[in-house]
């Protein structure tokens, strides 16, 4: 399998929310180190695969968020991660 990198920007509630989530953070780890701060937006770098993991999890997370508000920004961020796993396709 490719170990070319792609860019990845989530918006800094979303990745926050994925490194909250104790099961996301603890499963993905390596995903999600190292962004890089842009304005509001964090961007990080991640293999296919990598992507297609924090892509299932943050799907998983959302649909069993302990909260309405934690529901909503592990759904958003599965949403931005799901558009960049389309585009790299």
């Amino acid at each position: 399998m490719s170990q070319k990198k792609f860019n990845v920007e989530l918006g800094a509630m979303e990745y926050q929310a994925l490194l909250n989530n104790s099961t996301i953070s603890s499963m993905c780890k390596s995903s999600l180190r190292s962004p890089k701060k842009i304005g509001e937006f964090v961007m990080l770098r991640m293999t296919h695969y990598e992507l297609e993991d924090l892509v299932g999890w943050a799907a998983a997370e959302a649909n069993h968020a302990k909260t309405d508000e934690e529901e909503y920004l592990l759904g958003s961020a599965f949403e931005s991660l799901e558009s960049a796993l389309f585009r790299i396709r």
